[in-house]
């Protein structure tokens, strides 16, 4: 018993230091609009955080995925994190709260919502 004990405690210390507990998104705006691999969306928005509005591209999920089983699933998980049930508000109210002003989907913002696979560039 104290085994599983000390492993839930050392387990709820590991989350607080990957950041999945509070995930950022301020980085996923990017000054030059990136290579796209097969299968990836990005879209041009503007972006005024630091006082001048310059626009900036960033990694968003395909129109064309957006299914309406794949909404649902995006509301779902949106509305058990506390951020409502309009979808657009509820997305710009997730990605707002962790950096990124936009209400477009971002590709990050699917991942860690668990709705698509995480896949890191480069490893």
């Amino acid at each position: 018993m104290s085994f599983v004990l000390s492993s839930l405690i050392a387990l709820a210390g590991c989350a607080g230091s990957t950041g999945l507990t509070d995930p950022s998104l301020k980085d996923e705006l990017l000054p030059a609009a990136p290579a796209a691999a097969t299968g990836q969306c990005v879209a041009q928005i503007w972006d005024g955080r630091d006082g001048v509005v310059r626009a900036k591209w960033l990694r968003i999920v395909c129109p064309e995925a957006r299914t309406p089983a794949f909404d649902l699933d995006l509301r779902r998980a949106l509305a058990a994190r506390g951020h409502g049930e309009d979808l657009p508000a509820a997305i710009a109210d997730y990605q707002s709260a962790h950096g990124l002003p936009s209400d477009l989907l971002a590709y990050r913002t699917a991942q860690q919502l668990g709705l698509v696979p995480w896949i890191d560039e480069g490893i």
